[in-house]
């Protein structure tokens, strides 16, 4: 019998397939890092994007909220006027009611804010970027508590516009004011009673304020 000789280029060529097999599979493996860390990077620059944006708007936000308390506050000075005068059972002077002509305007007079920025980071995926999540929720207070403030302010308009329109109506005009008239008051008694939500909107500015403040 011929004896059986191992082949040493077959053993040859079995190591250099694995080696090369090894060089392929590190080469892969290096690519979907690098492809990864790449993504992961662009990731980060969009979220810091959109982040720079969501603050901004806070900012813009935060303006048109102050202009929406400065309303309020005159609403409840209104107010506290018609209540002077109610509790001493004494009729309010035309010029006194005729100070804030402004607020029976039939306008509707709605607070808006800006959502723009937020949305796109919800629609993004991004969110899922942001490791503070104290902070994430502290955002998204802010603009839950903003869109709250602007469906309370709608509904208050609502209210008043509906009120205004049939007093106006009967062909009374702003020109006509005279709370001491009997069909001046349900409007009278409206504004007498008037809250509007100073305080959710005072704390919903201090939010906006610690978020910007913590940026």
């Amino acid at each position: 019998m011929k004896s059986m000789k191992k082949n040493p280029f077959k053993k040859l060529r079995i190591g250099s397939y694995l080696r090369e097999l090894s060089v392929v599979i590190i080469g892969i493996g290096i690519t979907l890092y690098a492809s990864n860390l790449v993504a992961s990077c662009n990731g980060q620059r969009n979220l810091d994007a959109q982040l720079k944006a969501i603050y901004a708007e806070l900012r813009e936000n935060n303006m048109l909220l102050e202009e929406h308390i400065e309303t309020l506050k005159r609403y409840v000075r209104f107010r506290d006027m018609i209540t002077s005068y109610t509790t001493s059972d004494q009729p309010i002077p035309q010029d006194s009611v005729a100070q804030y002509a402004n607020l029976l305007d039939i306008g509707i007079g709605s607070t808006l804010y800006k959502h723009s920025a937020y949305d796109l980071l919800l629609y993004s995926g991004n969110m899922l970027l942001i490791k503070d999540k104290k902070r994430l929720a502290a955002i998204g207070n802010c603009y839950a508590d903003l869109e709250l403030i602007n469906k309370t302010w709608d509904v208050i308009n609502s209210m008043k516009r509906e009120m205004l329109m049939s007093l106006y109506s009967t062909g009374i005009s702003l020109r006509d004011i005279d709370f001491n008239k009997p069909e001046w008051r349900k409007t009278r008694n409206f504004y007498s009673e008037f809250i509007g939500g100073q305080g959710h909107a005072l704390e919903t500015q201090r939010e906006i304020a610690e978020v910007l403040d913590g940026k």
